[in-house]
């Protein structure tokens, strides 16, 4: 069986809030769902670094400060460059590049203690060197606007708002009547998905809060289908042969052959007369099994004159070694919980108990992520041999492993 292509990239949006037990979530949806590019603000850092991730994931940051942007890319049939003369630590910005698609990818956090001028004005740097590509930008961008389903519109969510209109973006965050942020304190819509005129048509399925985040912010997904730059070539996911011109005069000859005998057919060696007699008996099918006769006849041609390449290894998504079958039913109870306390709006009381009932299965359910992946990893160090003193705690001790920590 052939892999599947996907025409859709599918894209996950997160402000992670720096924490270890939203980032291990992050990673293991990642993988549940074949998250193709994640969009983070706030992510879990140890000296500046990005972690908790797992190894296989491409991750772009920059800077040499504390990390407050990245962008991570999960299928190896995208290419992602890091533009660094835009990036910073509160912006990142990739080119994403496949056979079919390219397109800029921004990643942003706005700093409610900042002027959001400062922010806009490197918006616009962006805008500049992107011009005429498409343009996909996710951020935290702290302002509330009715523009994008917000209950009341502040004196940043103004400025962002004439920005927007001003320079043709389009925001795609839809009325779900979910807010992107939602905490103790309260709840709004600052989390946004924005696009260009050259993009726009090709995003859809914006969603948010399916999931469970482990985060005051909720997870927003949306899909980007393939554009048709006059330059995509087709990728055909069946059997490929090495050919050259000795194995095509095999080719012919085994190709007439098996149209003799599927045909029974009694001129054998001149091939205008062949020719001339399929026809007639062609005459005497019906379309679907015509077709079908000829294609068995060409294909096996093929497989007994040409190699078959065996082409490009697809890989094959890994899984976190931590996960097991208590911790998914745990999140999907803690995803039904979120869901019934989100949809109970009429009876206070009832929100209020359904809220309490949200935040302890959310309580038991990081607990309980945090614990299994403890456990994981005690396994993996009592796993190598004792009497080796240079086994695998040894190297990552040393330094000599790279491991990104859990």
């Amino acid at each position: 069986m052939h892999a599947r292509r996907r025409d859709n990239i599918n894209c996950f949006q997160i402000n992670l809030q720096h924490s270890r037990t939203a980032t291990s979530n992050l990673g293991q949806l990642i993988n549940q769902h074949n998250v193709d590019i994640t969009y983070i603000q706030e992510p879990y850092t140890i000296n500046n670094k990005l972690v908790g991730l797992p190894r296989f994931h491409k991750v772009y940051t920059f800077g040499d400060g504390r990390k407050r942007t990245a962008i991570v890319i999960s299928n190896d049939q995208l290419d992602a460059t890091l533009i660094t003369q835009l990036s910073n630590e509160d912006c990142v910005v990739v080119e994403v590049r496949s056979e079919a698609v390219k397109f800029y990818s921004v990643s942003m956090y706005f700093d409610i203690r900042r002027d959001i001028e400062e922010d806009i004005r490197q918006l616009e740097k962006v805008m500049d060197y992107t011009k005429g590509n498409g343009l996909l930008i996710a951020v935290d961008s702290n302002a509330r606007s009715k523009m994008w389903y917000d209950t009341i519109t502040n004196q940043r969510g103004k400025i962002l708002e004439e920005f927007l209109i001003c320079n043709d973006l389009y925001v795609l965050n839809e009325a779900t009547g979910t807010p992107t942020f939602q905490s103790n304190r309260g709840s709004s819509h600052i989390d946004l998905t924005v696009t260009n005129s050259r993009l726009v048509r090709y995003v859809s399925d914006w969603i948010c809060g399916e999931e469970e985040s482990c985060s005051d912010h909720n997870i927003v997904n949306f899909k980007i289908a393939s554009l048709d730059n006059g330059k995509g070539k087709m990728s055909y996911m069946g059997v490929r042969y090495i050919t050259n011109q000795e194995d095509y005069k095999k080719f012919h000859t085994n190709l007439a052959s098996n149209f003799i005998s599927t045909f029974n057919c009694i001129n054998k060696t001149d091939a205008n007369k062949l020719d001339e007699e399929l026809q007639g008996k062609a005459k005497q099918y019906n379309t679907e099994d015509l077709i079908h006769d000829c294609f068995s006849c060409v294909t096996a041609a093929c497989n007994t004159s040409f190699r078959i390449s065996k082409g490009r290894k697809l890989k094959t998504r890994r899984t976190v070694p931590w996960w097991n079958d208590e911790l998914k039913i745990l999140r999907k109870k803690v995803n039904a919980l979120r869901r019934r306390y989100q949809r109970t709006l009429n009876n206070e009381d009832l929100r209020h108990e359904r809220k309490l009932q949200y935040n302890e299965g959310k309580r038991q359910y990081q607990s309980k992520l945090q614990e299994e992946k403890f456990k994981s990893w005690q396994k993996y160090c009592s796993s190598t041999e004792e009497s080796n003193p240079w086994n695998a705690i040894y190297k990552i001790a040393s330094g000599k492993l790279k491991v990104q920590p859990a």
